[in-house]
């Protein structure tokens, strides 16, 4: 009788740490599966991040070529007007 009585506690008690275990493992995959489309959004995000640093770099480059240009014009017509 104590025998089957254990035996029925120790089943109840497998059953119910199964149910945790297996909302917990439920759970997990959930925030699995969200931090994966954080992770994909996260690197989308880096990728323009680094386009637009580019894109900056370039722009820089381009009015640093335009700024000594301009200087070399205002030489050349100051070199003039002499």
């Amino acid at each position: 009788m104590l025998k089957d009585s254990m035996d029925g506690f120790a089943s109840a008690l497998r059953s119910c740490f199964s149910d945790i275990l297996d909302a917990v493992v439920a759970e997990l995959e959930i925030q699995r599966r969200q931090n994966e489309k954080l992770s994909l959004r996260l690197s989308k995000a880096l990728d323009m991040v680094k386009m637009y640093q580019k894109a900056l770099e370039n722009c820089d480059s381009m009015l640093r070529a335009q700024q000594q240009i301009n200087e070399q014009l205002e030489r050349e017509a100051r070199a003039v007007d002499l």
